[in-house]
């Protein structure tokens, strides 16, 4: 789990541990290299084996000047950690409570409206939402999933999505109802694996047995893409990363026969409101279309616009200027036909003058015509 502390430009990561530390290492980027510069959190009962380390949680992700990170840490004996971090300082302990009797918190998250800590019970079945000032149990929930091997929440906390024996599950969280369950091919390996929402919260990323991992709308279930594992095989850690430019997915399998390999896949961002679209792709209709095509089909087009005009102007001035020789000054057109009209003649007369000439006595000797071919 990752912190940012912006007025120190300062990344933390945070790892817990089999043996129930919590590490704290600070990425120096001058030099590269994480450091271990912050006493860890040691987490210990007298006379028990050391507890692992089950979930950690932080909030926000990104702490502003003169703030501080609230971190969350549960734990294999039942107990569940709360306290704070800044940027300059060491963990300041707040609170340590354990649950029911028998809730295990395989999953602690932080709920960003008001910072209460959700916690998913390693059984299924139970969610309790514990108040992050005094470690008090808010409400509980027994009629979520019986199984869940992995869990997600969305961005506002309104719904969750767990891996179940069945496949990828989504639900309202406050009225615990089962939404439209995504649709996948029948699960092979009853092995939990992780999925997680994107960060618009309208896509499903998670694992599958399969040889790929899936990206599935959450409004229809229908799965959009599939993130292919070279080696096949049952694919189990998903884990995003979003950034200013993109968005980053990372997929590893797990298979006990081979070594196991990550392959990092991203996705560029949309165009979003008013930022620059010069190296952006522009989303029309669902097609990504670089906007250099834009700028080629605007001048194909005006290109054809002033052939075309072009086009029209010669054809009106040849039409006036034929006109202006053969009838104004010149009179080119001007001939002289024998008497006896032929088909042309007829043709090109007006038809009142030409039927007369045909009906006339063919005895009768023929005048001259005088024609004017009109073009």
């Amino acid at each position: 789990m990752w912190l940012h502390f912006a007025h120190l430009s300062r990344h933390v990561l945070l790892l817990g541990t089999a043996d129930g530390h919590l590490q704290l290492w600070d990425y120096i980027e001058k030099r590269l290299a994480l450091e271990s510069i912050r006493k860890p959190l040691v987490h210990s009962i007298p006379d028990a084996a050391p507890p692992q380390v089950l979930s950690v949680n932080v909030f926000p992700h990104h702490v502003p000047l003169g703030g501080h990170a609230k971190i969350v840490v549960s734990f294999a004996n039942h107990f569940i950690w709360m306290g704070t971090l800044k940027g300059d300082g060491e963990l300041k302990a707040k609170f340590l409570v354990t649950l029911k009797e028998g809730f295990m918190p395989k999953m602690v998250c932080f709920e960003p409206s008001n910072s209460n800590i959700i916690v998913f019970s390693m059984k299924g079945r139970n969610v309790t939402l514990v108040d992050s000032q005094t470690g008090n149990t808010v409400w509980r929930k027994t009629d979520a999933p019986d199984y869940m091997g992995s869990v997600s929440l969305d961005g506002p906390c309104t719904k969750f999505i767990a891996s179940t024996p069945q496949g990828f599950e989504v639900y309202n969280l406050q009225k615990m109802t089962p939404l439209k369950r995504p649709k996948q091919q029948p699960v092979l390996l009853s092995i939990p694996k992780q999925v997680c929402f994107d960060e618009e919260n309208t896509k499903i990323i998670g694992g599958t047995d399969r040889g790929c991992a899936e990206v599935i709308d959450v409004k229809s279930g229908k799965v959009k893409h599939k993130l292919v594992y070279h080696q096949g095989g049952l694919v189990q850690l998903i884990v995003i990363c979003p950034n200013s430019e993109c968005l980053l997915v990372a997929i590893a399998g797990a298979n006990g026969n081979q070594p196991s390999d990550v392959i990092l896949w991203s996705k560029n961002r949309r165009l979003r409101g008013t930022e620059p679209a010069s190296s952006q792709d522009l989303d029309i209709f669902h097609l990504d279309i670089p906007k250099k095509y834009f700028r080629v089909g605007a001048y194909i087009i005006l290109g054809m616009m002033v052939f075309v005009g072009y086009g029209i102007f010669i054809l009106y001035s040849s039409e006036i200027i034929w006109y202006y020789v053969c009838h104004e000054r010149f009179n080119l057109c001007h001939v002289n036909l024998s008497a006896q009209p032929s088909t042309l003649d007829l043709l090109m007369q007006p038809i009142a003058t030409a039927l007369p000439m045909a009906s006339d006595n063919p005895s009768a000797p023929k005048a001259l015509v005088q024609s004017v071919i009109y073009i």
